[in-house]
């Protein structure tokens, strides 16, 4: 009796035990099917930011991407606090400012940025945000850049140090002494000589040369970066830019197009490309530089005043070449005549019909050479243009140029394989080269489809006899 008494007992704790956990156990998963994440609720809590705080930061973005650094920081400096508790968007923030400030010059803000981000340790936060295009690229320059200057009190326009210290870093700070331009050339020949592979001090040091219109040594530092990094798309853009600033477009243009490779999503680099090329009269490829420009970030700068005054070019250009072409059209003088439309077609291009015209006319002056040139530098611009493989190939038979007749009318052919015009002229090309097969196989295409076309009855007749000998 008092067996069953103890198991009874026994029982009744362990359904109490067994109550009792599946009510924790079903609190549990109530309370975390009804609450939010913490990725939710954080990202509720950002959709919550005040919008006057949103639209800021935006601005500033925008000011940034074009170049316009002290109305990003307006609206940057204020933009921050409303994402003090939003760790990714605040280190967007101070990475845009410490940028900003950077490239203003007002280095003693910059390097109050960069200390922030560590204070508040919102390095880790780098992998979470995706800040404007190569603003992080310039924020790890800037960095490395500071990094150089860690000697507690020293920035680049803070005390300086006295000379000699450890090998590659700063010594102590002197208060007495000021850290002048000089003192920094020397301090960064000297980091570059301790470590080839230091980029940024070749950017700063090349930086300060054209503060001080020292422009040959500030290519010659970046030509030097050039000989330890030579796919650096940087210090080609930054070498063109300096051109730019002696007034030398053309040797500016020759460094922008050798960035573009290893650069070819930066938008300034496009801009710039845009102004050399208008300076240099180049239309057409200032037109498709901006153009670029403006598909990527409308209102970018002056774009929009460049295209307008390419397009107001270009109607007037346009309408000049068709006047002169009226004029070349009237001439009887044969030379004349070739010299207005080679004026009217460099001044615009102009419907294609007018360059074909222009080849009968060396054709007519025996100018055969220009006649090829001329249809040459029309194929480049319209590879399927059936018409310019025929007009061509026409050309080299008149030369007795076999091979090359062969060679374009060819081309033309895995464009336009029926081409009746084309499988003529080839088989007379082949005939030239003394390919009877191969001519007869091109006649019987063309008479096939036309039995009377010009002489291929003959010519077939022809490769027959040859073919039987």
């Amino acid at each position: 009796m008092r067996k069953n008494r103890t198991s009874n007992e026994r029982r009744r704790k362990v359904n109490i035990f067994i109550i009792l956990f599946s009510a924790l156990f079903l609190s549990s998963w109530v309370y975390g099917a009804l609450t939010p994440s913490l990725t939710e609720q954080v990202k509720g809590q950002e959709e919550q930011v005040d919008p006057f705080y949103a639209k800021l930061f935006e601005d500033g973005k925008f000011f940034l991407q074009q170049g316009d650094y002290s109305e990003a920081i307006k609206n940057l400096e204020v933009a921050f606090f409303g994402y003090l508790d939003y760790p990714g968007r605040l280190l967007e923030c101070y990475i845009y400012l410490e940028v900003c400030y950077f490239e203003l010059k007002n280095y003693e803000k910059s390097k109050y940025y960069h200390n922030e981000i560590r204070r508040l340790k919102l390095g880790d936060q780098l992998k979470t945000i995706k800040p404007a295009e190569g603003v992080l690229d310039k924020y790890h320059e800037v960095s490395a850049y500071f990094a150089r200057f860690e000697t507690k009190g020293v920035t680049p326009s803070s005390p300086s140090p006295p000379p000699a210290g450890p090998k590659g870093s700063l010594p102590s700070a002197s208060p007495s002494s000021i850290y002048t331009m000089e003192e920094e050339v020397k301090q960064l020949k000297q980091f570059i000589k301790n470590d080839k592979k230091n980029i940024e001090s070749y950017f700063r040091l090349s930086s300060i040369y054209v503060e001080q219109k020292k422009y040959k040594e500030a290519r010659a530092t970046l030509e030097d970066l050039l000989r330890v990094d030579a796919k650096n798309g940087n210090a080609y853009f930054e070498i063109g830019k300096i051109y730019i600033a002696q007034n030398k477009p053309k040797e500016a243009l020759i460094f922008f197009e050798k960035a573009v490779p290893f650069i070819p999503d930066n938008i300034e680099l496009h801009y710039e490309l845009g102004k050399v090329a208008y300076d240099l009269t180049d239309y057409a490829r200032a037109k498709l530089e901006f153009g670029e420009v403006q598909r990527v970030a409308k209102n970018y700068k002056d774009t929009d005043e460049y295209l307008s005054n390419l397009e107001a070019i270009e109607k007037a250009r346009t309408r000049d070449a068709q006047n002169m072409l009226a004029l070349a059209r009237r001439e009887t003088d044969l030379d004349k005549k070739i010299k207005l439309y080679l004026k009217a077609l460099e001044k615009a291009p102009a419907e294609i019909e007018s360059y074909f015209e222009l080849k009968d006319l060396y054709l007519a002056e025996k100018k055969y050479k220009e006649a090829v040139r001329l249809l040459e530098f029309l194929l480049k611009y319209y590879p399927d243009n059936i018409r310019i493989y025929v007009e061509l190939g026409d050309v080299f038979l008149t030369q007795k140029s076999y091979d090359k007749a062969v060679k374009i009318l060819n081309e033309g052919k895995q464009k336009d394989e029926a081409n009746v015009e084309l499988c003529y002229l080839l088989s007379r090309a082949y005939l030239g080269q003394k390919k009877y097969k191969e001519a007869l196989n091109e006649l019987d295409i063309v008479l096939a489809r036309y039995p009377y076309y010009k002489d291929a009855r003959e010519l077939r007749r022809l490769c027959l006899e040859k073919i039987k000998k």
